[in-house]
């Protein structure tokens, strides 16, 4: 048998492709009835003649009819309101898109759907109506007296649109607009009204008044013409008070407010006038105080040689009272000083006290004192003190500046120094001279000392002194030749001075004899033992502290 391929079923009157005339397994033949693509018809197929398949096949071919995708109607609503969405999908299930895609919610419009492919339906299009909304009117509302009978706001418009009103009813104290929104389904706008409020405000002028001066009566007309009534009813002459005018009814008026100033009495202020020393200038009073009080004074101007006290009168139509100002007349004081002490060049300047005796302050010129010459100091006293200039004068007398001094040093620590004063340049003659701070004599030599250092101080005949620091050196000399006799003189080997750390003795051979740490004059021509050595020459080795050493040889002879 000829076998062949199904043909899908089709959409009507879509395209259809002849039936081949070859089966899928070589059976060749004819096709009866025509192609239809309208109607589902079932087609018979004949095999050519000759070949051994002879019985026909048949083929039923679906043919879908065209379906009209079907939409629940969109109800007319009003321009504005929210839009309704278009299905993508009709009642009858055709799945599809639109154009345009969104519903406008201004105009009236035909929305196109066409279905998606593949399924037998037609494009199919949708009316969506738009009402146009409708500006409710009202016929304006004449302007309100301030405070009487307000007219109602009307629910229906002149055009027929019912509503509501915010706020409801009319306010008879303040201008507003009311806003009227229609009622819900109705395709209308909301709108607007404005209704003025006549209101005059009650005009008054009262000039401010002093404390305690008669108080003036409140108007029971205002300046531009209201009438009406007070609280409080009567001003105040004490305090400043905020007084309420009610207009009588009828006059379109709103209550008002009148601020009443009562101005306490003030007491004009100075600033107060530094006391002025005799006979100085004086100062010139002023004719408007500090907190801006103007008037006069008796007696009007100040004296320059009497204390005295100056009454000030406030200008008249100032809230002010009578005050005084007293003004001290100091007599000048003359600046008392102690005498300055003759000074001696170059020592320490006293310094000038910026203070009399007398209680003055002030300043020098110059400033400090001169320890090289003498000179004259002028003190000013410092401003505000009834004080005049004063002069003092300071001494200078020359000092010594130089001491020649010859000094003779010692050997080995003997105390055999001398310290000899040859010359003093500069002082007055006579001259004394001491010594590390001893009594003054006119002694020039000082002998028999020790090593070390000496103050040398020179008085001149004024009591000027100077100083001078002058040192004995002990000088090292090693002996050659001592004579332990015991005659006190060269009996041991004297090193004092020297800074011997140490010693070492040794004989003619070599041999040590003796050794001493801390060496300076212990050694006396014996041995460890403390025996006496023959006399003959010896040789030392010295170590100094400095880290040197010295050697040599010394002759014992007794």
């Amino acid at each position: 048998a000829a076998v062949f391929t199904q043909v899908a079923p089709i959409c009507s009157g879509q395209t259809l492709a002849p039936l081949p005339t070859t089966s899928d397994n070589g059976v060749t033949g004819t096709w009866s009835p025509a192609m239809n693509n309208t109607a589902t018809t079932t087609y018979t197929f004949t095999p050519t003649a000759g070949q051994c398949t002879v019985n026909p096949a048949t083929m039923t071919i679906v043919v879908n009819p065209i379906v009209v995708p079907t939409f629940t109607t969109i109800a007319p609503f009003c321009s504005g309101s929210e839009s309704p969405v278009l299905p993508t999908m009709s009642n009858n299930t055709i799945l599809g898109t639109w154009n345009p895609a969104i519903v406008s919610n201004l105009n009236s419009n035909t929305y196109t759907f066409t279905p998606t492919a593949g399924q037998c339906a037609t494009t199919t299009t949708l009316e969506v109506t738009i009402i146009p909304r409708i500006i409710p009117l009202f016929d304006p509302i004449a302007d309100v007296c301030y405070d009487s009978t307000t007219p109602s706001l009307p629910l229906t418009s002149t055009n027929g649109i019912t509503g509501t009103w915010n706020p409801p009813t009319v306010s008879n104290t303040i201008s507003a607009i009311y806003t009227f929104t229609p009622t819900d389904g109705i395709c209308a706008t909301t709108a607007t009204l404005t209704i003025n409020i006549n209101a005059i405000t009650p005009l008054f002028t009262i000039t401010p008044i002093c404390a305690n001066a008669t108080a003036p009566i409140l108007p029971s007309t205002s300046t531009n013409g209201i009438t009406g009534t007070w609280n409080p009813d009567t001003i105040s002459n004490t305090a400043s008070a905020t007084y309420i005018f009610t207009p009588n009814t009828g006059q379109c008026a709103t209550t008002t407010t009148l601020n009443f100033t009562v101005n306490q009495n003030v007491t004009p202020t100075f600033t107060a006038i530094a006391p002025i020393c005799s006979g100085s200038v004086s100062p010139i009073l002023p004719l408007t105080s500090n907190n801006a009080i103007t008037g006069n004074w008796n007696p009007s101007t100040i004296s320059n040689t009497l204390s005295g006290t100056y009454t000030f009168t406030p200008t008249a139509g100032q809230c002010a009272t009578v005050t005084t100002l007293n003004v001290t007349v100091n007599p000048n004081v003359t600046p008392n000083f102690a005498p300055i002490a003759p000074l001696c060049s170059g020592e320490v300047s006293p310094v000038l006290p910026l203070t009399s005796t007398n209680g003055v302050t002030g300043t020098w010129n110059p400033a400090t004192v001169s320890n090289t010459l003498s000179g004259n100091y002028i003190f000013t006293p410092n401003a505000g003190q009834c004080a005049p200039t004063v002069t003092l004068s300071a001494v200078v007398y020359p000092s010594p500046t130089s001491i020649t001094l010859k000094t003779t040093d010692v050997i080995n620590e003997r105390p055999e120094g001398i310290i000899e004063i040859t010359g003093v340049t500069s002082g007055l003659a006579p001259f004394k001279y001491s010594i590390n701070n001893s009594s003054f004599t006119t002694n020039t030599i000082y002998s028999n000392l020790n090593s070390g250092d000496y103050n040398i101080t020179v008085l001149d005949w004024n009591g000027c002194v100077i100083s001078k620091m002058v040192t004995i050196n002990s000088i090292c000399l090693i002996p050659n030749v001592i004579t332990p006799n015991n005659d006190t003189y060269n009996d041991t080997f004297d090193l004092t001075g020297c800074e011997v750390v140490k010693l070492q003795i040794y004989n003619r051979y070599g041999v040590e004899v003796n050794d001493f740490r801390n060496y300076s004059d212990q050694w006396g021509g014996n041995n460890r033992k403390g025996e006496s050595l023959p006399d003959g020459t010896y040789f030392y080795v010295a170590e100094i502290k400095n880290g040197t050493s010295k050697s040599g040889w010394v002759f014992i002879t007794r």
